[in-house]
């Protein structure tokens, strides 16, 4: 657990800001992880979410944060119990991520100082999410409304730190990043299953260069917001 002891929720929240994204895998079951982190962290995306939808994630967590923890954030994602929760941090998972606001895994992640991201769709939802605390609110699926639901959501509620997953793609992403979003999770349009298959960490870090790319060219000025 000492790979994690420097990657609390304020190092977490930190290193989002700094590099705005949040690489979702959900990969085959039996696939070599280390091409596809070399890739991403080559490319400048640190921020790592393995979704526990993948048979063994939570065990590949823990190899990954003994392979990478000093390099990239890794953490679990699709959480949705607290038992699940707390596997994840034992884990050395830095993060949780779920798709879902749920009041047992908000406060294990509470008390273990890991970083959270509630997923929420409706208004309701999306401030309850950030009133447990969460680091931002994984807005899911927010390809259903598209970026403009994010400045209609920002509009009464302008200090919400939201994280938009569900359609990002290379095209789409400096349309939410100038809609208000925070930071933006993408999966397959980051790691497409070819180039995970392949291990071909070049072109993953060809990709994940340009994701990165586009934050930095349209990076919000606003720091966080609820915490």
């Amino acid at each position: 657990m000492g790979v994690r002891s420097h990657m609390d929720r304020d190092f977490v929240e930190q290193t989002l800001i700094d590099t705005g994204i949040v690489a979702i895998l959900r990969l085959p079951d039996g696939l070599d992880f280390y091409p596809v982190i070399r890739g991403l962290i080559d490319g400048g995306v640190k921020v790592i979410e393995l979704t526990l939808t993948m048979k063994n994630a939570i065990p590949q967590i823990g190899d990954l944060v003994r392979k990478f923890g000093q390099e990239a954030v890794i953490g679990a994602g699709t959480v949705r119990t607290s038992k699940d929760a707390l596997a994840a941090s034992a884990a050395g998972a830095a993060f949780v991520v779920s798709p879902i606001v749920d009041l047992g895994v908000s406060e294990v992640c509470r008390t273990k100082r890991l970083a959270y991201f509630p997923g929420a769709f409706s208004p309701r939802e999306v401030v309850e999410a950030s009133l447990l605390g969460s680091t931002m609110v994984k807005v899911f699926p927010s390809s259903v409304l598209g970026p403009k639901y994010l400045t209609e959501l920002l509009g009464p509620f302008p200090e919400l730190s939201l994280l938009p997953t569900g359609g990002v793609s290379l095209e789409t992403a400096p349309v939410y990043l100038k809609a208000g979003a925070r930071a933006l999770g993408v999966g397959s349009d980051l790691v497409s299953s070819g180039a995970a298959l392949a291990g071909d960490s070049d072109r993953i870090a060809i990709t994940a260069a340009k994701f990165r790319a586009i934050y930095d060219n349209h990076r919000p000025e606003k720091e966080l917001g609820v915490k």
